[in-house]
């Protein structure tokens, strides 16, 4: 069983599209998938509930209460006792690929709190050029690497919640910040550096990570 934590505020385009690559890749029966909804509007959570037969739960974070770390944390508490590790994701994010067996290695030591995989950035339909984030995902041949250095910062080390898999044994003693407004990924990790765990990069995961607001709304059935 592997739990997936995916925060949505009004993201009726991507959500299907997210839960469904779940199921596609690692089957209803494995997947405990938790909502955390922030207050959405549009069709979100009618969206979600078309997905019957999965072990799905929606929760919900007040506007008012909403910190990433704090929606985080509250899904990884909701996680499942059967779950070893949990993965989040983005939900404008479609997962493309999983090694499972490079994942369990990975989660399986205790020193290590958590993997990032590589993401496909879209943007209205095209592949991005290498920017930003992006410079940090190298190609889908390349091996895993151990404590990913941000390109554009020396020694600070790089995560990213869009697409992770977070160690539950860790992040049980360790929880993200909630006093924050973003990064909390990267502040966690450095704090778990400093503590001496360490993460790893592994392009063997991967992930469409969609950046448009001009597609039509999910209408697909899980």
């Amino acid at each position: 069983m592997v739990s997936f934590i995916v925060r949505t505020k009004n993201e009726e385009r991507w959500i299907g599209h997210c839960i469904q690559s779940i199921i596609n890749n690692f089957g209803k029966e494995e997947s405990d998938i938790i909502v955390i909804d922030n207050e959405s509007s549009d069709e979100t959570l009618q969206i979600v509930k078309m997905f019957k037969g999965c072990n799905l739960k929606v929760l919900t974070i007040p506007k008012m209460e909403y910190t990433p770390g704090k929606a985080l944390n509250m899904g990884l508490s909701a996680a499942s006792v059967s779950s070893r590790y949990a993965c989040i994701t983005s939900a404008h994010c479609q997962i493309k690929s999983i090694d499972k067996v490079s994942l369990d290695k990975h989660m399986s030591d205790k020193l290590c709190f958590g993997a990032i995989g590589r993401q496909i950035p879209v943007y209205k339909g095209k592949k991005l050029k290498s920017k930003y984030v992006w410079e940090n995902f190298s190609n889908e041949n390349s091996d895993p690497v151990i404590n990913l250095i941000e390109s554009d910062r020396d020694n600070m080390l790089f995560f990213h919640n869009a697409f992770s898999f977070i160690n539950l044994s860790v992040w049980k003693d360790h929880n993200f910040c909630e006093d924050i407004s973003g990064k909390e990924d990267r502040e966690w990790a450095d704090r778990m550096s400093k503590l001496g765990f360490y993460s790893v990069y592994d392009p063997n995961q991967s992930c469409i990570h969609h950046w448009t607001h001009n597609c039509a709304t999910w209408r697909g059935l899980g």
